[in-house]
């Protein structure tokens, strides 16, 4: 099929990945619990293999039970402003449109949600986070160094088709192209 460049992607997405969430390689990870070189499929026509699929399924690594409380909560992903592709399984985006996902036990939190408020306001800010709301309350450490690092939310930066939003290792708000390494923060809700 065509895309608005005949059939080619976008130069963004060409070249640095796409920041759409529901397509993400990320959120696969996350949402399995299948083994290494098993669980990765693409999600449109331009999808090359993801870069960390030789890693298990995230939730091969969780006990049993914990999984069976987990929650499929709805959440709230939006799509940037400059260009968008239909997935694989049919659904379809219009540029700077809030989408709901409710498939999912573990997810990214929005910039929003962890009271980084910036247009777009994607959810609302989690109870946690209105009363830890300083850049320390927001920074992740490494397991295996000790060190802040910088973890992925599942917001694009709207004005492009391949940054993401991420927050920093002091805490700030910042962004980065899809397809650099930072680290990830899951989110649950137990039900």
């Amino acid at each position: 099929p065509d895309s608005a460049y005949g059939k080619l992607n976008h130069i963004h997405r060409a070249r640095y990945g796409s920041n759409n969430y529901y397509q993400s390689g990320l959120r696969q990870l996350l949402n399995t619990d299948l083994a290494a070189n098993n669980w990765w499929n693409p999600t449109t026509i331009f999808d090359r293999p993801y870069g960390n699929r030789t890693t298990n399924g995230y939730l091969r690594s969780l006990n049993e039970d914990f999984i069976n409380v987990l929650a499929t909560p709805e959440i709230t992903h939006i799509a940037n402003n400059l260009f968008e592709y239909p997935s694989l399984d049919g659904r379809t985006f219009a540029l700077n449109t809030e989408y709901k996902i409710n498939t999912d036990k573990v997810f990214l939190l929005s910039h929003t949600e962890v009271g980084l408020s910036s247009e777009p306001n994607v959810g609302t800010v989690l109870d946690y986070y209105s009363t830890h709301n300083t850049n320390n309350d927001r920074i992740k450490y490494r397991i295996d160094t000790g060190n802040a690092y910088y973890w992925w939310f599942r917001t694009p930066y709207p004005s492009n088709a391949y940054n993401f939003r991420h927050c920093n290792a002091s805490g700030a708000l910042s962004g980065n192209v899809a397809h650099n390494s930072s680290g990830v923060a899951p989110a649950h809700i137990i039900q």
